[in-house]
């Protein structure tokens, strides 16, 4: 089992597949704890996977923002981005001027399970704030046809298109220098030294007349040059170009004429995760170099809580009209032969993990619960509309009764073996105050059982 490596401020992510019908097609649903990491609620169904390998990509340098992608049942596989830790989901805005030939028209951009096919998928640096590279498509959903590259310097909110193919790239780790080759057959490289609003060519030669690029191997933090990995396929060897920028990049540091403050934003809010974050960042066409100490997170405002702070809990699911409604037979805490009334921790609602605005909306969490209510929220956990335009997606947000199940052997299993860790321990314990002389003990066994788990797995 693996967790994927993504871990906020007390939250965890974590990609679960399952496959009951079909073991060619399983269906992958990713979740995210509560601050406890005891409990997970569903964030995003059927997201992409390969293997052991899910389309699931943090960007780097801003708290809450992942993309991931997800099939839809319309449309099959689409890209989705998420500003506040999985709360919502929303759409990627095709680059201004994009000229659509289908409807609906979105970016959809390559992730991880695209590294099986060579391709490069999205990119970003903590220092690099906001900037993103990436591989992609436009259309109506994702595609290997008519791929190409796009950037964005503001976190995804919006995107640019930078040229037709595929690509290898990399940045520097502030972001002052973008590189970008062309991976098929190619003597020409591209960069950029204004966060991608406009790119340079360049060109060079060797011993032969083209090359094909395969790779980019990393380089120190700071490193003012990029190494690339290439073949020429006809004679059968392999190349290792150097490529340094040192001249072209300035070498005066950064004063405060030049930088900008600069906050994230979600299609409906100037807040994310219940705040407004300003960062400190080099202005695009600035030409100059931030310095070695540059700490990028000026500072930090709470809002007032609304919508998109709130998410629904455990075993409610998001309707319509943007209200948390029970999809579980009966209410998690209700009790057995229940007859009325009863009291209850949740009404269907949970603040966003790490989310930390004040006042404002605040919907229903404590309260009493009626048994007769199977499906409906009651009338105490009914919330005005939202003010804010509603996510592009429709999701579950409740585990099934399947995850529970799974969720309970992995519980029962760990404990199992943390058992017999211990036992494990303190028989080699006494053993070595034995001054390593063994006797059987009737008393004391331990049992080794071979323990069959379900088809589900986490990822």
């Amino acid at each position: 089992t693996d967790i994927l490596p993504y871990r906020s401020v007390g939250s965890v992510f974590i990609a679960l597949s399952r496959n009951y019908t079909n073991p060619g097609y399983p269906s992958t649903n990713l979740y995210v704890s509560d601050t406890e990491e005891s409990g997970f609620l569903l964030s995003l169904s059927d997201i992409n996977q390969e293997g052991s390998t899910v389309d699931f990509s943090k960007i780097l340098g801003l708290e809450g923002t992942y993309i991931s992608n997800y099939l839809d049942t319309q449309y099959g596989y689409v890209s989705a981005i998420t500003f506040n830790r999985g709360g919502e989901w929303y759409p990627l805005n095709p680059p201004e001027g994009s000229d659509c030939e289908s409807t609906p028209c979105w970016l959809h951009l390559q992730g991880n399970t695209a590294l099986s096919n060579s391709l490069s998928t999205i990119l970003s640096k903590n220092n690099a704030i906001g900037i993103i590279l990436a591989t992609g498509n436009i259309g109506t959903n994702l595609s290997d046809d008519s791929l190409g590259a796009f950037s964005s310097r503001d976190g995804g909110q919006t995107w640019r298109f930078i040229t037709s193919g595929t690509f290898i790239y990399d940045m520097t780790s502030d972001g002052s220098l973008l590189f970008m080759a062309e991976k098929d057959k190619t003597t020409d490289i591209m960069y950029s030294l204004n966060q991608g609003l406009s790119w340079e060519g360049c060109s060079f030669s060797g011993l032969y007349d083209y090359f094909e690029f395969e790779s980019l191997i990393s380089v120190p933090i700071n490193s003012k040059y990029f190494l690339v990995h290439s073949r020429k396929e006809a004679v059968k060897r392999y190349f290792i170009h150097k490529f340094d920028f040192e001249n072209a990049l300035p070498s005066r540091y950064c004063d405060d004429d030049d930088l900008e403050l600069w906050s994230p934003q979600t299609p409906s809010s100037e807040c994310v995760l219940g705040r407004k974050t300003q960062y400190i960042r080099r202005k695009a066409t600035a030409s100059c170099i931030l310095r070695e100490d540059y700490v990028p997170i000026f500072n930090s405002t709470n809002c007032e809580c609304t919508r998109d702070d709130w998410a629904c809990d455990y075993c409610f699911i998001l309707s319509t009209n943007q209200q948390c409604v029970l999809d579980c037979v009966t209410h998690p805490q209700q009790p057995e032969n229940c007859t009325g009334e009863f009291n209850v921790t949740t009404l269907g609602y949970r603040r966003i993990v790490n989310d930390s605005c004040s006042g404002g909306l605040v919907l229903p969490t404590v309260g009493k619960w009626d048994c007769s209510i199977s499906t409906t929220a009651p009338d105490s956990a009914t919330i005005p509309p939202s003010d804010s335009a509603p996510s592009s997606f429709e999701r579950e947000s409740s585990l099934s009764k399947g995850d529970i199940i799974l969720i309970v052997v992995f519980t029962i299993v760990g404990f199992i073996l943390l058992t017999l860790v211990v036992v494990i321990f303190i028989r080699h314990y006494i053993v070595k105050k034995r001054n390593s002389t063994y006797h059987e003990d009737s008393n004391m066994s331990v049992s080794y059982t071979h323990l069959t788990l379900p088809t589900k797995r986490i990822v």
